[in-house]
């Protein structure tokens, strides 16, 4: 994943099985990761991720708007 901030600045992270999907209000990103059936966020300053839950890995996972 390659963040560019508004200066032109690259900052690139190797997320592995994690999928971003929507920048969030609070700064980070939120990330699917669909091997574990997990969500978390993504700090964009660190590219840590801090998992927050689960779902069920029959489910259908949709994201179907972000926050502006």
């Amino acid at each position: 994943m390659v963040i560019r901030s508004a200066s032109g600045q690259n900052r690139s992270f190797l997320t592995n099985y994690w999928h971003p999907t929507c920048w969030l209000p609070d700064d980070t990103i939120f990330a699917t990761n669909l091997l574990k059936s997990t969500l978390g966020t993504l700090n964009p300053a660190t590219g840590a991720i801090t998992t927050i839950g689960q779902f069920p890995s029959s489910a259908a996972l949709f994201v179907l708007d972000c926050p502006h």
